[in-house]
């Protein structure tokens, strides 16, 4: 699923986290989806018993925050395309409308 982190733009660099350890990207197929989430499964390699490994994201976009090694895969094999930083700046605007208190008259 989507990270509830703010996403770091940097001129000449892919959208990450503060310490670096996990990028936005935009996925480009899912393999599948229920009423909640999307998601797609692979496998980084084919050889016995390699995992299967799946990457889950709300059903209403295709934006995830994953963990670099993953995402620097799926970006090489075309899977998926780094975020660009007007997208990670929505994404980040999103995270601040979840979490925004609703106010109440007391």
């Amino acid at each position: 699923m989507a990270s509830d982190e703010r996403l770091i733009v940097r001129e000449g660099t892919p959208p990450a986290t503060a310490d670096g350890k996990s990028l936005g990207c935009v996925m480009l197929v899912s393999s599948g989806q229920d009423a909640e989430v999307k998601w797609f499964d692979f496998k980084t390699t084919y050889l016995p018993p390699a995992p299967i490994t799946r990457v889950e994201w709300e059903v209403e976009t295709m934006d995830v925050v994953i963990p670099a090694e993953t995402a620097n895969w799926l970006v090489k094999k075309g899977y998926a395309r780094p975020m660009k930083a007007s997208e990670a700046r929505a994404f980040n605007n999103s995270l601040e409308k979840e979490v925004k208190p609703k106010e109440t008259a007391t």
